[in-house]
């Protein structure tokens, strides 16, 4: 696949959609790389896609790289659309090509992901299409050191680019808050993402099958998924390791910077044979499915932490810092632990609570499990992305008629 018009056919579900419904038409601009892995932020773009489809509407994703071939072949047997496009910088090429999947595709709705909202393609294209809406979801983790410029000028240049969109979605409360603070978005709406809970759930068997290969048949398996970097404190459960019985193991999935001083730190502390990284995963799933928890030691801000609700669909309690939107997804005691940043003592005593108490592991992967089925769901959570989607077009509408 390589990103041209070839790789954005039509949709096969549009031939056949009742004329009388009109559903949205979306371009889902999302800076991501989809051909390393598939995961639950891919997933849940293919699933709005589909969604959005069923229902006689569009959207379009254009990743920032092409799709692997697995993931390419996901869309081509749907008949669905897929393009890629690199927005990091400025190009007047990359603005035409926007303009041509626009005009392509018939677009009312741009989907900003993962760019920076100070973006000198929104202007413009609201000055060449004026009837495109453009909104934006914020993803993005704070650093716990930020302080907000008190700079004039850039107040009021941010305050410009954030009027060209017509809605900012947070994935948290904890983002919505601070989208609140910023005093320069219209009305910022909560937006929590979703997971596939058919895919992330417990599976003995693949349990058995992954513990075996990596020599933990009879081993209590913490699990961190994360890039590494500074930031994530992957340290902390390394040193929570060094103070649990020989009979824990960590598993790391992911890399990074950090993954040099982070092995050199395994060998000073002594856990080398109970320490596995794994490297990058296409999939992460059956690590989820295999392992007994899952650690999220993040130092900065989360702005929400998809890999806890990978965790939580998979039955797995997390042990995860008190930091940005985390405490709203894990329940101290319930379906997980909270505790304070860097504070690797307190991962070490609640990993041991789990790993000697059989029946309180249990009850907490039983919680996690229901929470993440009940809450962020793919089938309880698709519905409700899509119906804002429709509430752009209709709010259009509504405005274009005088009504």
């Amino acid at each position: 696949m390589n990103g041209n018009s070839n790789c954005e056919a039509t949709i096969a579900s549009e031939r056949g959609s009742d004329p009388c419904r009109s559903a949205a038409r979306v371009l889902y601009l999302v800076n991501l790389n989809p051909s390393m892995k598939f995961g639950s932020l891919e997933e849940q773009i293919f699933l709005l896609s589909e969604g959005l489809s069923n229902r006689g509407g569009l959207l379009v994703p254009v990743f920032s790289r092409d799709p692997n071939e697995s993931h390419g072949m996901r869309y081509r047997k749907a008949g669905l659309p897929v393009a890629s496009l690199r927005l990091g910088r400025f190009r007047a090429s990359a603005l035409a090509r926007l303009l041509r999947l626009a005009d392509d595709h018939r677009v009312q709705v741009i989907h900003w992901n993962l760019y920076p909202p100070i973006n000198p393609y929104v202007p413009l294209l609201k000055l060449l299409r004026p009837k495109i809406r453009h909104i934006l979801t914020d993803h993005n983790s704070r650093p716990r050191s930020f302080v907000r410029s008190t700079n004039v000028l850039k107040r009021l240049s941010h305050k410009w680019f954030a009027s060209a969109y017509s809605d900012v979605f947070a994935v948290s409360n904890y983002v919505h808050s601070d989208l609140l603070n910023q005093k320069v978005w219209k009305n910022p709406r909560r937006y929590y993402h979703f997971v596939n809970t058919d895919r992330f759930k417990p599976d003995v068997e693949t349990k058995k099958v992954v513990r075996a290969s990596l020599g933990c048949e009879r081993r209590f398996v913490m699990l961190v998924v994360a890039h590494l970097i500074p930031e994530k404190g992957v340290d902390a459960a390394l040193r929570a390791l060094a103070l649990l019985p020989s009979h824990v193991s960590l598993w790391i999935v992911g890399d990074g910077p950090e993954r040099e001083k982070l092995e050199q730190l395994v060998e000073s502390l002594g856990v080398g044979e109970r320490t596995t990284f794994l490297g990058l995963c296409a999939d992460v799933c059956r690590y989820m499915q295999a392992a007994d928890c899952l650690i999220c030691p993040s130092l900065w801000e989360e702005a929400a932490g998809l890999v806890i609700l990978e965790a939580m669909a998979s039955g797995l309690p997390v042990i995860a810092s008190y930091v940005g939107g985390i405490p709203e997804f894990v329940r101290s005691g319930q379906n997980g632990f909270l505790v304070a940043a860097g504070d690797y003592s307190a991962v070490a005593r609640h990993v041991a609570a789990l790993a000697e108490c059989r029946p309180l592991l249990n009850e907490i992967a039983l919680a996690a499990r229901g929470d993440a089925v009940a809450r962020f769901s793919h089938e309880t959570r698709v519905p409700q992305a899509l119906s804002l989607y429709d509430t752009q077009t209709s709010d259009a509408g509504k405005v274009e008629h005088g009504t």
